[in-house]
């Protein structure tokens, strides 16, 4: 996936140490159930809420390794095409996160990036991969008012030509201008923005909105 940025390349970035008792990042892990555990909170499977998995993965990131953890997108994968028969109905989603782990001599580091995967069939998976994660400004804190199902709803809405594409991401892109996190619907040939905290519709990258032309970098989506 092309927003990592390997520790061998990325080495001279400075991050912000996680706690001392963050446990070490481990191997991919799958946990199957009919409803999914996690840190206390459970994400039900027969239906797949995007708010609830980013709460309950949240919950997970600070019981594991701390709270100096990283919260950068949600990966949304919808169980039908956008132009086609939908209802929002979705297959997966995928939180991703970032973390720091502390050398026992607090000399030296190692960044790995999590990415914890819901799919409807009920499995939760649990990937840990070093390196960094990068394009996305933090969403830790970030105002998120406008939930995914309304954003949905506020795109189906309007004359737009619908893309081909499954695919919807919650991210807070670095760009040339200070923007809202943003639910992007889409692809590299067709996409748009329902602002997170407004919920207006845009056919152009508010993070980049006065560049003639510009598009999200999404060449990793069909």
């Amino acid at each position: 996936m092309k927003k990592f940025l390997m520790a061998a390349v990325a080495a001279t970035l400075v991050f912000t140490a996680c706690e001392k008792q963050k446990k070490a990042a481990e191997p991919a892990e799958t946990v199957t159930n009919n409803t999914t555990a996690v840190a206390g909170a459970e994400v039900k499977t027969a239906t797949l809420v995007v708010e609830n998995t980013i709460s309950a993965d949240k919950q997970y990131m600070f019981n594991k390794y701390g709270k100096d953890y990283r919260f950068f997108e949600s990966q949304i994968v919808l169980k039908n095409y956008l132009n086609k028969e939908n209802d929002g109905s979705i297959e997966s989603i995928t939180n991703v996160f970032q973390v720091v782990d502390m050398t026992e001599d607090q000399k030296s580091a190692d960044v790995f990036v999590v990415l914890i995967t819901h799919k409807l069939s009920g499995e939760t998976i649990y990937d840990v991969k070093e390196g960094f994660w990068i394009e996305d400004e933090l969403l830790n804190d970030e105002a998120i008012t406008v939930k995914f199902t309304q954003a949905y709803a506020n795109l189906m809405a309007t004359n737009f030509p619908k893309p081909f594409s499954k695919h919807v991401v919650l991210r807070k892109e670095v760009g040339s201008k200070e923007a809202n996190a943003q639910f992007i619907f889409g692809n590299t040939h067709l996409c748009y923005y329902v602002d997170a905290v407004t919920g207006a519709v845009s056919d152009k990258n508010p993070a980049f909105e006065n560049i003639e032309g510009f598009k999200a970098p999404l060449g990793e989506w069909p």
